[in-house]
């Protein structure tokens, strides 16, 4: 679970930059933290910090 959330947060926060850097028609729901990022990008960064820590949880675990 540990793996795939640090996959993950290094896929989203990659396709975010990609995003932000070739969007033309759209720029603000790429820009970190406004409006617009809240209700695109936010949801999918929880979901994969929830991933990381369960598996943080699950290796720290005795």
């Amino acid at each position: 679970m540990l793996w795939f959330g640090i996959m993950g947060f290094t896929i989203v926060i990659s396709l975010n930059a990609i995003a932000l850097l070739a969007s033309a028609a759209n720029p603000s729901t790429a820009l970190f933290f406004s409006t617009d990022w809240w209700g695109v990008w936010f949801p999918i960064y929880l979901v994969w910090f929830i991933f990381a820590v369960t598996g943080l949880g699950i290796k720290l675990s005795p």
